[in-house]
């Protein structure tokens, strides 16, 4: 075992604490009969079915990588802002690390709206511009972004997309949600690790510090890497 991986079993010993999006996203499934999961792709990110069988996952993504999720029933090959589905269709639709990739985030959020039923959900991970490693990756070219994501996380170039940030601090959400006609829009920050600082051992001593740092008080929550979005269609 190398050193970096023996202080990060000391620093983040397994299990690790649920993510509250997953906490959140299994209490709502059980009440919804239809839920599109908006930017599914190939399910790397999950591990596990979200609600009972009676419930229709539908998967949407502009690659056909969706067909090979393990994570639904049905998958469509779309993009965000031109959704086939008829008016009202879902009752929740999530969107797991997709808003950074949105060029016109209102655009989606306008036809998300659209295919929730009344009093639909919608619920969202993404990624805090306010967060350094996020604020950094904003400032880099995107032709470049496969290449740092390899370094940083060895994640393959095929999972790297280019990232626009255009719906990605709670301020800029927030509006764009509203002006979408969602409402009772609520936005936490969240981090577990040590970030985009986890491959070598001082890089992950730092992160390590930033998430210990963000994480003793709610006032810091602003500075934390992840989102957490939950609008409510009226």
């Amino acid at each position: 075992m190398s050193f970096r991986d023996y202080l990060f079993e000391r620093l983040y010993p397994a299990p690790a604490p649920p993510n509250p999006f997953d906490v959140r996203y299994r209490a709502l499934a059980p009440s919804a009969t239809r839920i599109l999961d908006l930017g599914a792709g190939r399910g790397t990110a999950r591990r596990e079915r979200v609600g009972p069988a009676s419930t229709l996952v539908v998967g949407a993504d502009p690659t056909d990588a969706v067909a090979s999720n393990p994570w639904i029933d049905q998958a469509v090959l779309c993009v965000g802002d031109q959704l086939p589905f008829v008016d009202a269709t879902f009752d929740i639709c999530v969107m797991r690390w997709v808003v950074e990739h949105l060029a016109e985030p209102e655009t989606t959020f306008r036809e998300t709206a659209r295919v929730l039923a009344a009093r639909g959900r919608l619920l969202i991970l993404t990624s805090n511009l306010f967060f350094f490693g996020y604020l950094v990756a904003a400032l880099v070219p995107n032709r470049l972004h496969p290449w740092l994501v390899r370094l940083t996380t060895g994640r393959e170039e095929r999972d790297v997309f280019p990232t626009f940030y255009r719906a990605n601090t709670p301020r800029r959400v927030r509006q764009l949600l509203h002006n979408a006609g969602f409402s009772r829009c609520t936005v936490t920050g969240f981090q577990h690790g040590p970030g985009y600082l986890g491959f070598s051992w001082p890089t992950l001593l730092l992160g390590a510090a930033y998430d210990a740092v963000v994480n003793l008080t709610p006032m810091l929550q602003g500075l934390r890497q992840g989102l957490i979005v939950e609008a409510q269609k009226p």
